[in-house]
């Protein structure tokens, strides 16, 4: 047997490739109920599937930017999402000032 055989083994376990985070804008995107329900869906789940259970949603608005591993609740106006800073409580963001949501990696830095 060659040793190319080994080094195409080696290469495939190299370091994971994460995909790039989805960026949805303001002004690209309408941000309301029916879409965060079929954009998000995975996130409304307690228990994340294997799928979502390593991204973090970014909600940022002119105020400050929140980190969410999920969205506890939905309404016509505005959503609740649990953060993950430590001793955080559900925050209620309106989907009026929501400029920006980003789904990403928990590792990747916030851009």
């Amino acid at each position: 047997m060659s040793g190319t055989g080994l080094k195409v083994a080696a290469a495939a376990k190299g370091p994971e490739t994460r995909a790039e985070p989805k960026i949805y804008k303001r002004g690209d995107y309408t941000f309301n109920r029916r879409f965060i329900e079929t954009q998000f869906s995975g996130f409304f789940r307690i228990v994340p599937s294997d799928a979502e259970k390593d991204l973090v949603l970014v909600v940022k608005t002119p105020k400050q930017d929140y980190i969410a591993r999920r969205i506890s609740r939905i309404s016509a106006t505005e959503m609740f999402i649990s953060p993950i800073q430590a001793g955080s409580k559900e925050v209620s963001v309106t989907f009026g000032e929501i400029a920006e949501v980003q789904v990403r990696h928990k590792d990747d830095p916030i851009r």
